[in-house]
């Protein structure tokens, strides 16, 4: 690679915090103007698909980069890696905002209860839970990674075709 694995990593990490940010600052825009139209989109589940967008972006977003810098195909080797370091950052991430959520809007006395009470009695569960997305995760960010240099190959391709249609 041309350029590192923490060029990458900090490109994703960049990539999906502007995501988290700007999902935030559209929720927070529609509830506060919007109310009714706001209620409708994320108390009927579209609060998930507003979370896919977080975990798709930012690593289609490092592939067209990989493949701008580096001018090919991600071997197989590089995409699981960085499949692998993306994951890992996704919940690294994801754990940090919950912690600044909880910061600046502090539990209440029985929700902190309940989580404790959640963490003691069903840690097994929480566990098996987190391993399977992060498998799950692992595979759509190599599908990401694959699908975005896939995209930047075939944009080449076309603008190529463009160039030799016209000259």
């Amino acid at each position: 690679m041309n350029k590192s694995l923490g060029f990458y990593s900090l490109r994703y990490a960049m990539y999906y915090v502007i995501v988290v940010v700007a999902v935030f600052v559209i929720a927070f825009c529609l509830y506060r103007f919007l109310p009714d139209i706001a209620e409708s989109i994320f108390s009927g589940g579209g609060g998930t698909g507003v979370s896919v967008v977080s975990v798709i972006l930012p690593p289609m977003l490092v592939a067209q980069l990989f493949y701008k810098h580096e001018v090919r195909r991600m071997t197989g080797g590089e995409g699981w890696m960085l499949a692998f370091v993306f994951t890992v950052l996704a919940f690294v991430l994801s754990a940090a905002t919950l912690w600044i959520g909880i910061i600046l809007q502090p539990l209440a006395e029985y929700e902190a209860a309940g989580l404790l009470s959640l963490w003691n009695e069903e840690r097994d569960i929480l566990l098996i839970v987190a391993a399977v997305t992060a498998v799950v995760l692992i595979l759509i960010n190599k599908l990401m990674l694959w699908s975005g240099v896939r995209g930047s190959i075939k944009q080449e391709e076309r603008l190529a075709a463009k160039q030799a249609r016209k000259g």
